[in-house]
């Protein structure tokens, strides 16, 4: 097999770019090309992508490609990338944070004190916050440790809005997923993606949880703008949740304002359907199936509910997106 040829197409490119003394690299010019490699490409490309990486360490669109790397390396990449970015178990200075979380995919053994330290020790929401995501992916769990760290954040309008996604490593869980809920109810819409992640990760114990979470107004699911609309799209895909199930639930509301959240919040989860090159999104309905449960005038469908209260312009071009997408196939 002729060399570049096991590669996916986007690493070549990705490669010639960086060879190219005239070509401007950013963070937003590599994003596309890191996404590509990311869901279509294999260890191989991991691996022609570490010297990018090491070779350009003072960059800041690395962290786009250590995403990539994460996906479909393994743990000796982590250990390359642990050497190169982090000494004395702390990040170098200037290292973004996100490096901590794809330490934690690629199950660097030898990262794990530094990522639990910063997860439940540090008071920067970002550090805490990749840590966290970063542990997610191991099996390394410290029971105690976690349950003190979610204990702490009881009673409180602000905290580390992460850390309660680590209650997935609890083996009894049954009683914090209530005591979230009630967290959920009573902190800031500001703190709420790692409540709304962690009933995600508790599978169909959480499902519930999640549900009633997304589904009531007050927690603001549909917000993109705190973060926990994007957090409950990943939500959707950890449950395997189907939009038909999410318009079934809503077609039986009968509280207004409940129904007109929910109606928001369908609509936005489906952009960010139609945004995600994720494999796995295609779990949560084929795109004949959303045609059907979102743009058509049965009784089964939310779109003659949808019309009545929102805008029919974006209504119109979600359902041009998902026209293109189904013509693709």
């Amino acid at each position: 097999m002729p060399p570049g040829t096991d590669i996916h197409p986007a690493t070549r490119q990705l490669l010639a770019l960086t060879r190219d003394r005239q070509a401007v690299l950013t963070p937003a010019s590599i994003a596309p090309l890191a996404e590509a490699i990311t869901y279509g490409g294999t260890w191989r490309d991991a691996d022609a992508l570490l010297p990018i990486v090491l070779a350009h360490k003072e960059e800041v669109w690395v962290g786009e490609i250590w995403h990539s790397i994460a996906a479909l390396g393994n743990e000796s990449h982590g250990n390359a990338l642990s050497a190169a970015f982090t000494e004395g178990h702390r990040l170098k200075p200037d290292v973004d944070e996100s490096l901590l979380e794809a330490l934690g995919r690629l199950q660097v053994r030898a990262a794990y004190p530094m990522l639990w330290d910063y997860a439940l020790q540090s008071e920067d929401y970002y550090e805490c916050k990749h840590a966290v995501l970063g542990l997610l992916h191991t099996s390394d769990a410290r029971e105690e440790a976690i349950a003190g760290a979610i204990s702490n954040c009881m009673g409180k309008h602000l905290f580390a809005e992460f850390v309660p996604a680590l209650v997935c490593k609890l083996h009894e869980r049954a009683s914090w997923l209530s005591r979230l809920y009630e967290l959920g109810n009573a902190c800031s819409t500001d703190c709420n993606a790692g409540i709304v992640l962690a009933f995600s990760l508790c599978a169909e114990e959480g499902r519930p949880w999640f549900l009633q979470a997304i589904t009531d107004p007050d927690w603001e699911a549909d917000e993109g703008a705190t973060g926990t609309l994007y957090y409950a799209w990943a939500g959707m895909k950890n449950l395997r949740l189907r939009f038909a199930e999410l318009a079934g639930i809503l077609l039986q509301e009968p509280e207004l304002r409940r129904r007109e959240h929910g109606l928001s919040l369908t609509y936005a989860l489906l952009s960010c359907r139609i945004r995600d090159a994720d494999p796995q999104a295609g779990a949560t309905g084929t795109w004949q199936e959303l045609l059907a449960t979102l743009f058509s005038e049965s009784e089964n469908s939310l779109y003659p509910l949808a019309t009545s209260t929102m805008d029919l312009r974006w209504l119109r071009e979600l359902q041009r997106q998902v026209l293109l997408r189904l013509d693709d196939q």
